[in-house]
């Protein structure tokens, strides 16, 4: 079945639901049908609702293989646009089992280390989310609220079959290994801080234009380092994009100690911070000209337009005041 024959069939049927919905419930359902087909003797597949960021959920099968954890998990409407550009139900649903096949954990893992917090700590993290929209899932795992924000903890497993896979920390976890929140809390910042660094670029870098130097990202912020322009000298930089090394989940490290502190101490100014998305913050050294009120105004747009839901952290506006060392939310919209 074809993405052209199956829009012709939808929109046919005349029901009071949006045409996209309609049709792109059709795909999944027809998608799942055609897994199970050919699904072979030794996979098991899972059907479920996975809840995401921001209280969003997401149709998702899991692929499960005899004697094989974990089993990997893949969203269905990832394929429909696919769909939509003419391949087939059946060449779709082909191409995921392979995927998964090409994923699978070969000779199994040893997940007996999960009991013993001692293994378990070195793999830990932390990564920042909407409080709101994330009320119901912060009844279920333990987290530091920080203004219209949440740090919330991960493990990010070390085989290097399942690259960047991560668990959520859940309370029940907590009981299993007899520790605190607290204890959780600053075992997995200390983690952070020293396997996922703190990396502040300019905008101009991120963009691939006038980088400074080959000194390594602790340096490039460094406000000296200009290159020629019509003037001589570069314009000054107003605009900073701070993450981790890995760019996943780095707005947290603008919890990190001393990081906005030492920016600020270099750019001898006050920082604004622009909650980007959950995996960066963009920083605006002070020079008295700016307007809160716009700002927020522009991280509200560009979290409607250009930020997937799942990766919006917050529309308010953050300030770290230089002079007493502290950040404080501006505004909640």
């Amino acid at each position: 079945m074809s993405g052209q024959k199956k829009g012709k069939k939808v929109k046919e049927a005349g029901c009071g639901c949006s045409e996209d919905n309609m049709e792109k419930e059709l795909f999944m359902a027809a998608l799942e049908a055609e897994l199970r087909e050919q699904a072979a003797g030794n996979e098991s597949l899972r059907f479920f609702d996975y809840r995401k960021n921001n209280g969003i959920t997401k149709k998702a099968i899991s692929v499960k293989f005899e004697g094989s954890v974990p089993a990997p998990t893949f969203y269905p409407e990832e394929y429909f646009d696919n769909f939509l550009q003419g391949e087939t139900v059946e060449h779709l649903a082909s191409a995921l089992l392979e995927k998964a096949r090409s994923s699978r954990i070969t000779g199994g893992m040893d997940l007996d280390f999960w009991k013993d917090y001692e293994k378990v700590k070195p793999g830990l993290s932390v990564k920042l989310i909407g409080y709101e929209k994330n009320c119901r899932l912060l009844e279920e795992i333990p987290y530091e609220k920080i203004e219209d924000m949440a740090a919330v903890f991960y493990y990010v497993l070390q085989d290097p079959q399942v690259h960047n896979a991560t668990i959520l920390i859940y309370n029940s976890h907590l009981k299993i290994w007899n520790i605190t929140a607290e204890t959780l809390c600053a075992d997995a910042f200390r983690n952070a801080a020293r396997t996922m660094p703190a990396r502040i670029l300019s905008l101009r870098e991120i963009l691939g234009m006038d980088i400074y130097n080959t000194a390594g990202p602790e340096e490039n912020e460094q406000p000296d380092n200009k290159q020629n322009g019509r003037d001589g000298e570069a314009p000054e930089e107003t605009m900073y994009v701070l993450s981790n090394s890995r760019s996943m989940f780095g707005a947290a490290c603008m919890l990190y100690p001393d990081v906005l502190k030492n920016f600020a101490d270099r750019k001898q100014s006050s920082l604004y911070i622009l909650p980007s998305s959950i995996h960066e913050v963009i920083l605006m050294p002070d020079d008295g000209n700016r307007d809160s009120a716009e700002l927020q105004q522009m991280v509200s747009e560009i979290n409607r337009t250009e930020v997937s839901a799942e990766e919006v952290l917050t529309d308010s506006v953050y300030y770290y005041d230089r002079q007493c060392g502290e950040m404080k939310c501006l505004s909640h919209p």
